[in-house]
Order: structure tokens, then sequence, then C-alpha cells
């Protein structure tokens, strides 16, 4: 029963088809498939989802799996204003930055559907977390939490693994010379969680190389805008900022604006999907050797496409990460940090825009920066804004 959900939470949605290959990390499948374990109106609804033509037609069965993702995302809420109180030591600026990473972060927005992108965000907020201690150190046992949660993210969405590393290398790096040990247990933390997950959704039927093949997946949607030139390069870096956006958008057609949208035909990441990625796993040999096949044809073998998006693409992800307080917070977050050099929470605020820095980074650099990838943006834009309002 397990197996069966696990293959079916495995699919785009909630379908019982088992995706030829699998092409999803174990994450979001594997507490799908624990939720049917204690649910059978969610082991019905998976299984019975992808039966045509109507599917489920007795009811909505997968109640349970929005309320705990809606208590996920309130809990993620928490985290952002205990995090801001944390920093800031004020709070009413934790108060505003809560209110504003509510509005403009989309903290809410995928509760009511069975994507991971609510579990995700909440992994990215948790582990940043515990990265910031109540007192001045670091402890043992938050630095090895911190390092669990982080790996259980990577494995709903892999490219949050680069910031796991960096947070492991800042910690090396920046701890008194006695609590150097805490990038290690940091790093024990991440490995332990992933095996430990990898070897329950590996009993349950789960293909481990569906992680290579969801980010050859993300990276084929990302070198599909190599292809970027002339009016999409300009509607690519100009159409994502807020308020603006929309002026801009007189200047350019429709099917230039259209082709930003998302797996409709004439689209960018529908063309990665669609060309790209059958390509890719048409390659012989295992999913690793597609992804680097993938790298060395569209990364290496486009050098100036790739790296000309790329400005596009951090655009994207730059204003896609907070709406309308991006336009106002990214203003904020010099000042912010140059104030807060004074207090004693200055290195802790440093290493959160760090690694929301290095996610940024890696999702320009290995996905097409989806509108859900950075879900810290918000909070960093909001905290600045409150910050440098507030005086602090």
């Amino acid at each position: 029963m397990v197996a069966r959900v696990l293959h079916g939470a495995g699919s785009q949605g909630a379908t019982v088809q088992t995706p030829e290959p699998q092409i999803r990390p174990p994450g979001y499948p594997l507490i799908l498939a624990a939720l049917a374990f204690v649910d059978s109106g969610v082991a019905r609804g998976l299984a019975c989802a992808g039966e045509p033509p109507e599917g489920c037609a007795d009811g909505f069965p997968f109640l349970s799996v929005v309320i705990v993702q809606t208590l996920a995302a309130i809990f993620a809420l928490f985290l952002i204003y205990r995090l801001a109180w944390r920093l800031s030591g004020s709070r009413e600026v934790a108060i505003i930055t809560l209110l504003l990473a509510f509005v403009w972060g989309r903290y809410a927005d995928f509760t009511g559907n069975l994507f991971a992108h609510t579990f995700y965000q909440l992994g990215v907020v948790a582990s940043l977390y515990l990265l910031v201690p109540p007192g001045r150190d670091l402890t043992v046992g938050r630095a090895f939490a911190a390092g669990a949660i982080a790996g259980f993210t990577a494995l709903i969405e892999p490219a949050f693994i680069v910031v796991a590393a960096v947070a492991a290398l800042l910690l090396a790096v920046w701890t008194r010379a006695s609590a150097k040990g805490l990038a290690a247990w940091f790093v024990a933390g991440c490995a332990v969680s992933i095996l430990l997950i990898l070897t329950l959704a590996y009993g349950a039927g789960y293909d481990p190389q569906g992680i290579a093949r969801h980010m050859t997946w993300s990276l084929a949607e990302r070198v599909a805008f190599n292809k970027l030139d002339g009016a999409y390069w300009w509607a690519a870096v100009l159409l994502p900022i807020p308020v603006f956006g929309p002026l801009f958008s007189v200047f350019f057609s429709n099917a230039v604006i259209d082709s930003f949208g998302y797996y409709t035909p004439g689209t960018f990441v529908f063309d990665g999907t669609t060309r790209i990625l059958p390509a890719a796993l048409a390659q012989p040999g295992d999913a690793w050797s597609q992804l680097f096949w993938l790298v060395r044809t569209h990364v290496f073998g486009e050098p100036v496409g790739y790296l000309a998006s790329t400005a596009a693409l951090l655009m994207r992800g730059i204003c896609a990460g907070g709406a309308l307080i991006a336009l106002i917070g990214i203003f904020d977050v010099r000042p912010m940090l140059r104030w807060a050099r004074i207090g004693p929470r200055y290195d802790s605020t440093l290493l959160i825009v760090i690694l929301t820095g290095t996610l940024l980074v890696a999702g320009t650099l290995l996905t097409s920066n989806p509108i859900y990838l950075h879900p810290m943006l918000a909070f960093v834009y909001a905290y600045a804004f409150a910050f440098v309002a507030g005086g602090r």
C-alpha cells in the first residue's frame, strides 16, 4: 500500500499513474505516503485521482493533507516572526516583517494544492531559523537539527543542497575555535536525514535516481532560456519588475509576453519539458549520466546563451521572491546590514542574507527560478524595510 501511494505521489499532483521513469524527489511523496498510512481517505484519493474521466467523484479526499499543509504555512510564518524578533530585538519590527512577509511572500498560496511547495517553504525557513540561536552561541543540538531539516528540504527541492553546503562552510569559517565542530554536526545532521529518508523511500519502492531526473528536469527548463535574444531578453529582464513590469509590457508583443508563462505551448519552460528533457532522458546510461550530458550539451556547449540568460533569470528570481516588497526592500538590504553592524546580531543577520542569496544564485543557475523557490527573499526584503523604517 505504501509503495503504491509513494509511486502515485511521485508524479505531478496526486495521480496513481507511476511516472516512467520516476522524476520526483522523495520528500513530498513520502509525506503523502505517511498521511495515507494514517488517513484512509488520502490513500483512497491517491488511488482514484488518476482514474478517468472524473477521478474521485465522491468528494474531496485530501482534507487532511490541506490541513497539515495549512498548519505548515502557519508554522513557517511563526518562525518568520520569531526570526525577525531574534535578529532585531524589537517586537514592532517583527510584527511588521510578519505582516509584509504574509502579504507578499506567498506563504499561504500553495496550501490547498497537492504539491511540495508549502513543506519546502517550511523547510527553508526552519533550517535557517535554527542557525540563529537565542543566545550568542549556536549549540550542537541546533546545528544538528538545522542540518537534518536542510537535508530533508533538499529531498523536496534538490537545489537547496547548495545552501546546506554553504551553511556548513560558513559555520566552519565563522564560529570560534572551540566551536568549529558545529559545522561537522550540521553536516552529520544533513547526512543522517538524507540517508534515513532515502532508506525509507527505497524500501517503499522509490528509485533514488529520481532525484537526478528531477535535477535534469529543472535544468532542462533552465537551459531552454538559452535562446533568449533581442526583445525576449529585454522582456525577461523588465517584465518581472513589480509595478513597472505591466508598464513595460506595452513595448512587447503578446507572443513575447506569453513565452514566459508556465507549461503551455510556446513558453520556454514548455519547450524545456517537452523537447530538451526527453532528449536528455533518451541518452544512454543512468540518470546521473543523463544529467551530465545535459550540462555538457546545454551549459558548457552553449556558454554564450547560458550566461546571457543568467541576468534575466536572476531578475526573475529577485522579483518573484517578494513581489511589491521586493521593489522597496531590495534598496534597504544594504543600509540594514550597515546599521546592524553595530548590534550583537550582525553575524546572524549577515548569515541569513548570504544563505538567501545563495539560494537565489543556485535557483538562477540550476532552475528556471519558479515562483515558490525563494521563500526567504520576502523575509529579507520585509525585515530590511521594517528594520530601516523603524530606525533600529
